[in-house]
């Protein structure tokens, strides 16, 4: 309200100023000591926030370690100036920790108030300066000239931007993709993919954004996203499994797998109706952490899959490791699967071991009816791809 009101004034000239302020290596508070402790820091920062402002000026945590300062009556050179006196007061502060003495600096992004722009359309602007200022060095100030695409600003920063503008705004939608018996036809599953809704309506792929999500740190709460929204259907929706893909990113968060074993509580579905996708690569490089994720929620009645297995380590033995009810082979093997003796001979080899450790097989990205005949033949199990089945927006009725 406050933001809006400030908005309001600056449309009748009296221009104001937004800053974005996020700490920088928070998570290293967070990981070294638990959450508690970041607490801890969270609170200090926002006592100290609160001798810097003036009376009139707003103060506001917008969440995790974001909080925004709303300058009524600044232009933005001289908000600017202000953020630069709260980076440095931030920066010189000493945050002590159960006897831990933590140096931390934070980055600004700075947006002028000019009447031009909604209160949504300046939180995200700002987002893209702050993004711009970890993305130069972090503990920094960068503003933005109210554009609606900054110059100092780079296409990662843009894109974490819209991330993040996605998350607030409801603008990430969930398209779904069904996965077929390959003897039968019938749908057995269907796999979740994430899609951004842009401006006029198309959806944009994740190749687009997930790059700039995964460099600030932002995709384990783009897969709470997801879990939210296929829980949400679940709960309305009987006899049906939904794969969503699970990023190395959640795997490393501390208190993710806690906050997801209580979301899957909460939720009240049944046993085998929602799966997890690991990439191999993801879960070789944190085999502890995998095997964790997997026993305490396939413990819940999820299940597990190894996604785009056979690009990455490449290793059987990781096979009989980790606790995985399917194995996704790649695509990669599948596309000339009819041509190419090669890859029909490591598909069968994928095959036969995972059939032999008790995991069923998913073929990716099978685009011909060709295909699918090889696939029978080699015994794979379900196939996935635009010969059996596109995405779409909903879910066939029941």
């Amino acid at each position: 309200e406050s933001l809006e009101r400030i908005v309001a004034r600056a449309r009748r000239g009296t221009p104001g100023s937004l800053l974005l302020l996020d700490l920088d290596h928070f998570k290293v508070v967070n990981d070294t000591l638990g959450h508690g402790a970041g607490d801890v820091v969270l609170v200090e920062l926002a006592r100290l926030l609160g001798t810097l402002r003036r009376p009139g000026d707003e103060l506001a945590r917008l969440g995790g370690d974001e909080f925004v300062i709303v300058l009524e009556g600044i232009p933005a050179e001289a908000g600017r100036m202000v953020a630069e006196r709260v980076r440095r007061a931030v920066h010189e502060h000493r945050f002590d920790v159960g006897g831990r003495r933590f140096d931390l600096g934070v980055s600004v992004g700075v947006v002028p108030i000019d009447g031009r722009l909604k209160p949504a359309a300046l939180l995200a602007l700002a987002d893209s300066a702050l993004y711009a200022a970890k993305e130069k060095g972090r503990n920094r100030v960068v503003l933005s000239d109210g554009s609606v695409a900054p110059t100092q600003l780079s296409e990662a920063s843009l894109w974490a931007s819209r991330v993040k503008d996605a998350l607030r705004e409801k603008k990430f939608v969930l398209v779904y993709q069904p996965i077929l018996r390959l003897e039968s036809g019938r749908t057995a599953h269907y796999e979740a993919l994430l899609r951004l809704a842009d401006g006029d309506g198309t959806l944009v792929a994740p190749g687009d954004f997930l790059p700039a999500a995964e460099q600030f740190g932002l995709l384990a709460q783009v897969d709470a996203w997801v879990v939210d929204e296929v829980l949400s259907i679940l709960r309305t929706r009987d006899n049906v499994e939904i794969f969503v893909n699970l990023s190395g990113a959640s795997l490393g968060e501390e208190g993710h797998l806690a906050a997801m074993e209580e979301r899957i509580r909460e939720s009240g579905i049944g046993p085998g109706r929602l799966a997890f996708e690991l990439t191999e690569t993801t879960a070789v490089r944190d085999l502890i952490g995998a095997r964790e994720w997997m026993r305490r929620l396939r413990d819940l009645g999820c299940r597990f899959a190894l996604d785009d297995f056979g690009i990455g380590f490449s290793s059987f033995s990781y096979l009989q490791g980790l606790p995985a009810d399917y194995v996704k082979i790649d695509g990669s093997f599948i596309r000339d699967l009819e041509t190419n003796p090669s890859n029909r001979a490591l598909v069968k080899a994928i095959d036969t071991v995972a059939h032999t450790l008790g995991k069923e097989t998913i073929a990716e990205q099978v685009e011909s009816r060709e295909a699918v005949a090889v696939l029978r033949e080699l015994g794979v199990e379900s196939g996935q791809g635009f010969a059996l089945g596109t995405p779409k927006r909903e879910l066939p009725a029941a």
